[in-house]
């Protein structure tokens, strides 16, 4: 064996193969969560939350304004 640390592994390195991967577990509590699989969660919970927010902010508006005038009887 060479002392040189920059020369190049000996050995050999073939292709992967898709059983050299574990599946993945959407909603496991327990393994790794990758960078890009948490930014993607995390878009998805933001949409879904907007969306459900937007749905109720529309439908109770008019009943969560009318509010506002008995709270503040001088409110044009």
């Amino acid at each position: 064996m060479s002392d040189n640390p920059y020369q190049t592994p000996q050995s050999h390195v073939g292709n992967g193969s898709d059983s050299d991967y574990g599946t993945v577990h959407i909603f496991a509590f327990k393994g790794r969560l990758g960078r890009v699989r948490f930014i993607a969660y995390a878009v998805a919970a933001w949409l879904i939350v907007s969306i459900v927010s937007g749905v109720f902010s529309g439908l109770l508006g008019p009943q969560i304004g009318g509010m506002v005038s008995l709270l503040l009887p001088d409110y044009p």
